[in-house]
């Protein structure tokens, strides 16, 4: 997820538990449209993770 996020010029930081949460790190000030474009490269990012052969989901252990 990280390297699909930063081929599209996205800085992102993975985290919690088995890396299941996704942090966005945009500017501090950005514009609606900016806001727009970062979310549709990230959507972009996710369906080319998605659509990945080698990705697996994570087993979830027992609880």
């Amino acid at each position: 997820m990280r390297r699909e996020c930063l081929r599209r010029g996205l800085i992102v930081e993975l985290g919690g538990r088995h890396s299941a949460v996704v942090r966005l790190l945009p500017p501090l000030t950005l514009t609606d449209d900016q806001a727009t474009a970062v979310l549709d490269r990230f959507a972009d990012a996710l369906d080319a993770v998605d659509r990945d052969p080698r990705v697996r989901a994570p087993r979830t252990p027992p609880v």
